[in-house]
């Protein structure tokens, strides 16, 4: 078995996603009440930290490309 920071791998994985969603759901309260400026700013740190598959993660990629679109 795997063992990083004395502990198994798949706790030390739950640990780490926690980790990454709480700074993303951080983020993410950030967004609303942001300028357009600031949101770009905000949406592309959320993509360059989040997980594929999470709901934030991927509304961000829906308004990016909805974004670039026009």
């Amino acid at each position: 078995m795997i063992d990083i920071d004395r502990k198994p791998i798949k706790e030390w994985l739950m640990v780490e996603f926690k980790k990454y969603r709480k700074e993303i759901l951080k983020i993410n309260d950030e967004f609303s009440m942001a300028s357009l400026e600031e949101q770009v700013t905000i949406r592309n740190k959320v993509l360059a930290i989040g997980l594929p598959g999470d709901p934030v993660v991927r509304r961000m990629w829906a308004m990016r490309d909805a974004s670039n679109a026009k």
